[in-house]
């Protein structure tokens, strides 16, 4: 009897834990898909990358992120836009956040290798540049697409190891995605130019 009330109560709470990350995970495509719809709608302009970056905020619970946007003429990154930085760290950050991509530190190394750079603990590492006390651990994920880099996506977290397995896969996923619709509103400003040169010519 009380062997069938033990596991009967332990898959309830199997069951409400699958439901609890049922909603989140809900809850992140949400984000995700509003987040794509803006920029596929207005570019990648400030707010559009605000939209982004507070979607990917909420949806891996990083207490901050930025976007580092790339310069390829420069061979560089910087930000480009940031959520959750104290006015008084953003200065520090938009510092050490601007790096070339021969630079030794976790935003680069993701840029040139394409694929994500978690660091489960920033203090002390040698390859993060260290601006704020308070970051704990980073993950990096590079915004590309078809072999194209846009720049990359900072998601930091107060918290030692501060992303699990599922907020790494869902940053991936973010990462993704704006990667495609940075590309394609970077093709359609391009198309654009193009037709007003012809015009004009």
């Amino acid at each position: 009897f009380f062997t069938t009330i033990g596991a009967t109560i332990g898959m309830a709470v199997a069951n409400a834990r699958m439901y609890e990350m049922s909603l989140r995970r809900g809850e992140a495509l949400a984000a995700l898909t509003h987040s794509t719809v803006t920029l596929a709608e207005s570019g990648p302009e400030p707010e559009a990358i605000l939209v982004m970056l507070e979607g990917v905020n909420r949806a891996t619970r990083a207490s901050r992120s930025a976007w580092l946007a790339y310069d390829e003429a420069a061979g560089r990154l910087q930000v480009g836009a940031s959520v959750g930085f104290a006015s008084e760290m953003l200065h520090q950050a938009e510092q050490a956040l601007t790096m070339s991509l021969a630079d030794p530190w976790a935003p680069a190394i993701a840029a040139v290798e394409g694929r994500s750079f978690y660091l489960k603990q920033t203090v002390g590492s040698p390859v993060w540049p260290v601006f704020d006390p308070d970051v704990r651990s980073a993950n990096c994920a590079p915004l590309t697409y078809r072999g194209r880099l846009y720049g990359v996506l900072v998601l930091l977290s107060e918290e030692e190891d501060g992303f699990g397995s599922e907020a790494l896969s869902l940053a991936d996923t973010f990462a993704l995605y704006t990667g495609a619709a940075l590309a394609n509103c970077t093709l359609y400003r391009e198309i654009q130019r193009y037709g007003l040169q012809t015009v004009a010519g």
